[in-house]
Order: C-alpha cells, then sequence, then structure tokens
C-alpha cells in the first residue's frame, strides 16, 4: 500500500504560510529560525493526523501560544539556573512563533471587549461566562490573566 500523500493546503492557510517560511528560511541558511518552524510544523501535523484534518486558523493560533508558553517557561528556568545561552535560544523561539500570531489587542480594545461582555445580561455577572464569552474575541491577541484581571475589575 502506498504512502498516504500529504494534503495540499490551501493557499490561504497557515500550514501553507508555515510551508512557505521554512523554504524561505532554509534558502537564507536561517537554522535556528528553519528549526523552530519545523516544530510548529510538526506539532501542527500531529493535529492533521489526530483529527483527520487540517487545523483551522484558531487551533493554529492555541498551538503557537501553547508552544510560546512552554518555550517562556522553559527561558525562566534556564535563566535561574544560570544557562543564558539557553534561554537566549528558547526567547529566539519565541519570537519566531510570535510571528504567527494575530496581531494583539490593545488594552483599550480589551477593556470595550470587557465592558461590552460585562454588560450583556447573558453573563449574569459571572466571571466564568464573561471570559467564555471573551474567549474567543481574545484567543492568541491578549492575555488571559490580564482579560481575567479586567472582568474582575469590571465585576466589582
Amino acid at each position: 500500500m502506498p504512502p498516504q500523500a500529504r494534503p495540499d493546503s490551501p493557499p490561504d492557510s497557515p500550514i501553507a504560510r508555515l510551508r512557505d517560511e521554512i523554504r524561505a528560511a532554509m534558502k537564507a541558511g536561517n537554522r535556528p529560525r528553519t528549526e523552530t518552524l519545523r516544530m510548529l510544523l510538526s506539532e501542527a501535523n500531529k493535529i492533521r493526523i489526530d483529527s483527520g484534518q487540517e487545523p483551522a486558523q484558531p487551533a493554529f493560533f492555541a498551538l503557537a501560544e501553547k508552544m510560546i508558553k512552554q518555550r517562556r517557561e522553559a527561558a525562566a528556568l534556564y535563566a535561574k539556573a544560570r544557562r543564558d545561552e539557553l534561554a537566549d535560544k528558547e526567547n529566539a523561539e519565541i519570537v519566531v512563533l510570535q510571528e504567527f500570531l494575530p496581531p494583539p489587542l490593545s488594552n483599550d480594545e480589551v477593556a470595550k471587549l470587557v465592558a461590552d461582555a460585562v454588560a450583556d445580561p447573558a453573563n449574569s455577572r459571572s466571571i466564568g461566562k464573561v471570559m467564555a464569552a471573551l474567549k474567543p474575541q481574545t484567543a492568541g491577541r491578549a492575555d488571559a490573566a490580564a482579560v481575567a484581571a479586567q472582568v474582575k475589575n469590571a465585576l466589582k
């Protein structure tokens, strides 16, 4: 039985963009960037294999966020252990991964979204319901802890 061919990604998908970025990094001879992008592609392929379809943009953004969080934690541990070269490597990977996230929301934009969500009577002034309503709008674009802090202040 022949191996399955890799499904072609739509040209506007994050995976197609990722593959283009990998090719460009390889041509430029930028090995650290190539390795970081390949790690991201590998994780995206795991999602594709598990679900049977290419990850949608929100899932791809969540994946990139997860990888960024892992690298931040690792960089903090390396810095604490005075392994600055490894911490710098992790921080460089964070910069590359952040290129695949949507532009972050400003504090004013987050405040407006929080105000709108709190004003919605369906949320019944519950932090959990407000955060659930805000999650699709802020995913990948704002720090969840900062959003939660603003929600707590707004509900006081």
